[in-house]
């Protein structure tokens, strides 16, 4: 489903290929292959050996060339989480 395809120093991008298998009643009714292609929806950042950023993009979407759904519950206040 959502796969890293590309790295660059510290950082690690992952990009959604497949429609994810569990997808609610909002995935259920969306039109996925509009959202499948080669964006990232994430990126993790390696910070230090003991701490990693995390920063949620959002889908894009190809039709509009939008990102949709960028909003997470695991980012706070629209930033980056660091673990």
């Amino acid at each position: 489903m959502i796969k890293s395809k590309e790295s660059s120093g510290n950082e690690i991008f992952y990009k959604l290929y497949n429609k994810p298998e569990d997808m609610g009643r909002l995935g259920l009714s969306l039109d996925w292959k509009n959202y499948l292609n080669d964006k990232p929806i994430a990126k993790i950042k390696l910070k230090d050996t003991n701490h990693l950023e995390l920063t949620w993009m959002g889908f894009y979407n190809a039709k509009t060339k939008k990102r949709n759904f960028t909003t997470s519950d695991i980012k706070s206040n629209n930033q980056p989480v660091i673990y």
